[in-house]
């Protein structure tokens, strides 16, 4: 912004709260600090002026900038509430200088404390001893005033490539920073807790919701399923030699299937140590009505390669086809269950089937190879919820036809079915599993518990090393060389700010590079609240444009670039988007509404010639909409950083927790001060910033890029035929 305008500005700022007897009001200030000494009228009075001070602000801006012609300056959200805020609070310099040594503390209950000023530097800064108190006159609390607000209005925004990553949101004058609430929807275990005094934070197991999609595991544990649990006790109803480990509890049990021929009290053997540890199961305890046979265990007897007689068994899942679940007896208790099974399509393949633990089948080996055993299996069944009793057993097995390699069926007459026939004819099913569920009156069983738990991330925002302007003694209301300075602690404030946001993403990417090592890494324990919501992601990759030229016309060479880059750009920002988790992150966040994916892009100057190639957008799919921003700092030259952020309208007046980071800008009070300095009269334009830039969406993809001079002096060779 040019000096005319802020002159403009100024001068604008000064009518404005002139007519609305708006200057030198002390009371203003000490209501925006702290209202707790002032008595209810003068709080009340200040309250109400303070809102019309605001109002007058923001209307004084939108009419400077219409009377002045500034079409191009649209303040951000940010500037506007920088603005404001200073407004109130330069009302009383010396009230505005002792606030950044008593700033507020941040806390998650916003209770008041006090934050040591040495903490922040403020005192390394501000030499108090040389400025008078009294140096504050009205003339200098009024331009206080107008400096402050032009000043904040005008340097509370970076350059494109700052703002890009990290949005400039304006927080509370009055406290050390700002805290980040994240909600996060967790699924934990129910705890019982030891008397050994250890703790039980692994215990609850916290997952986050939100990854439940990529991670089925975390929501597919339903802590009523009943798993038999293999103990000595019960070794006569269930098959010990059949034992496996069973996690779909969330735990590991040692379990077996049910032997058939038995009434057994599913509820009994399925009660686990942690179950145990609550009290025995009892007459308040029933099955849910849904109780289905999952795997039928049966043995085969026949010969081995060395023509002895062995035994092997067999599994066969019954639980997608009909009947294989306990229905409501039409008669007799209304608590009753049957199962009524029939079967002819329980398959063996002489040269595929395994047995039930995955081993080679000796028996089967010895027969005809790649034939299709087709087998009929009855089952009958009974069961009660009340009692939770189930009961299964075999009534029929049966050859039904043999089938060679070439889909014929086998005469019976024929050696090999007489040789298939003989051993199923052995054929005994002896086991089973059951998926059943326990219900209970007593509300024993709470299943996984969901809970919202508030993580909150303080960030304390430093004070900077300021920039001081030295004036004539004399010239103290000289409105055109006040723009001059005033435009020159801008000018100095906003390198500053864009320095500091290509510094922070710079060590940002080698964090995330020691992190991962180059791929995902599941709940890293890193800055931000994003964490909670997203995997860590951090990619970097190298590309050799010359490597991908092989044009010969410069027009066509400047197209192959843009090419390569945008192919580049997009197969890296489709693995970033589902390795990160942030595809279903964005989705949940945003109520279930896929919206087009903010991709951020920031690369040097010229790198961004050839990648948009004069068009200013680049396509990388209907999912996304790319933002592109450049700079000048030599950190990023030949270098491409992508991530995903929040480029909405809302972006400077709120943090998004899936926002790629913030600028955190406070509005301090530009002074213009009479001071003594070393026993010389100087007057002194002065302003300390106070900003913090704060990634926090540990997801970012580098790409180092070269060879594009190569590729523009390439010159392909064209052999002809002779």
């Amino acid at each position: 912004m040019d000096k005319t305008n802020i002159v403009g500005l100024i001068d604008g700022m000064k009518t404005g709260l002139t007519v609305h007897g708006l200057t030198n009001r002390p009371e203003i200030a000490q209501v925006v600090i702290s209202s707790e000494s002032m008595d209810e009228g003068t709080a009340a009075t200040a309250k109400s002026s303070l809102e019309s001070l605001n109002e007058i602000v923001q209307n004084t801006i939108d009419t400077v900038i219409s009377a002045e012609g500034m079409s191009d300056f649209d303040p951000t959200a940010a500037q506007l509430k920088a603005a404001q805020l200073v407004a109130g609070l330069a009302m009383d310099p010396t009230a505005a200088r002792q606030n950044l040594n008593n700033l507020k503390a941040v806390t998650a209950q916003n209770v008041v404390g006090t934050v040591d000023a040495m903490a922040l530097g403020v005192e390394d800064i501000m030499d108090t001893e040389n400025i008078s108190v009294e140096s504050f006159d009205g003339q200098t609390i009024n331009s206080a005033v107008y400096f402050s607000v032009v000043y904040n209005l005008l340097a509370s925004k970076q350059d494109a490539f700052g703002e890009l990553f990290f949005p400039t949101v304006t927080i509370d004058p009055t406290s050390s920073g700002a805290s980040i609430e994240a909600r996060v929807i967790n699924l934990y275990d129910e705890v019982t807790r030891g008397t050994n005094g250890a703790s039980d934070r692994g215990k609850f197991n916290k997952k986050s919701i939100v990854k439940a999609i990529v991670d089925p595991t975390i929501l597919s544990v339903d802590k009523n399923l009943l798993v038999p649990v293999l103990r000595e006790e019960n070794a006569a109803v269930l098959a010990a030699d059949l034992k496996t480990v069973n996690t779909e509890k969330g735990e590991k049990i040692t379990t077996a299937p049910l032997k058939m021929g038995k009434a057994i009290s599913v509820l009994g053997v399925s009660q686990t140590d942690a179950q145990l540890a609550k009290g025995v199961m009892d007459n308040t305890d029933a099955l849910d009505r849904r109780v289905q046979v999952q795997d039928v265990f049966f043995d085969l007897t026949g010969k081995n390669g060395d023509g002895d007689e062995v035994t092997e068994t067999f599994k066969f899942n019954i639980a997608m086809l009909p009947h294989s679940n306990f229905t409501y007896s039409t008669q007799d208790h209304n608590k009753d269950l049957m199962l009524s099974f029939t079967t002819d399509g329980m398959i063996l393949n002489t040269a595929a089937t395994k047995q039930w633990n995955g081993a080679g089948s000796e028996i089967l080996a010895q027969l005809a190879q790649n034939y299709t055993v087709r087998v009929e299996l009855v089952l009958h069944g009974d069961g009660n919820t009340q009692i939770g009793d189930v009961a299964v057993y075999s009534s029929s097995v049966k050859l039904v036809e043999v089938l060679d390699a070439g889909g014929n069926i086998l005469d019976e007459a024929d050696d090999n079915y007489k040789a298939i026939a003989a051993v199923i004819e052995t054929c005994k099913p002896r086991a089973y599993s059951v998926e059943a569920y326990t219900t209970n009156s007593n509300i024993r069983q709470r299943g996984q518990l969901v809970g919202v738990d508030i993580h909150n991330q303080i960030y304390t925002v430093p004070v900077r090393s300021g920039v001081t302007i030295l004036k004539t003694v004399g010239n103290s209301n000289d409105t055109d060389n006040d723009a001059t300075y005033l435009a020159s602690q801008v000018a100095f404030t906003g390198i500053k700010m864009s320095l500091e946001a290509v510094n922070t993403l710079v060590s940002f990417s080698e964090t995330l590079r020691q992190i991962t090592s180059n791929g995902n890494v599941k709940d890293a324990a890193i800055l931000g609240v994003s964490r909670f919501f997203v995997d860590a992601y951090y990619n970097e990759t190298n590309l050799n444009i010359a490597n991908n030229i092989d044009s010969v016309r410069s027009g066509e060479k400047m197209e192959d670039i843009k090419g390569t880059l945008t192919g580049k750009i997009k197969d890296e920002v489709i693995k970033m988007f589902i390795e990160s988790n942030y595809a279903i992150a964005s989705k949940v966040l945003n109520g279930g509404v896929a919206g087009k994916t903010s991709v951020l892009i920031g690369t040097d100057s010229r790198t961004a010639q050839y990648l948009t190639n004069g068009t200013g957008k680049i396509e990388i799919g209907d999912e996304f909409e790319v933002h592109l921003a450049t700079t000048q700092n030599p950190l990023v030259k030949g270098k491409m950083f992508i991530s995903f952020g929040d480029t909405s309208a809302s972006k400077n007046e709120k943090v998004n927790p899936l926002g790629f980071g913030v600028c955190f800008w406070s509005p301090e009070v530009s002074l213009d001060v009479v001071a003594n300095r070393g026993g010389s009269i100087v007057r002194e334009l002065s302003t300390l910033p106070r900003f913090l830039h704060v990634p926090q969406l540990p997801i970012l993809t580098v790409i180092n890029i070269s060879g594009i001079e190569e590729s523009l002096g390439k010159v392909t060779k064209n052999f002809a035929t002779v």
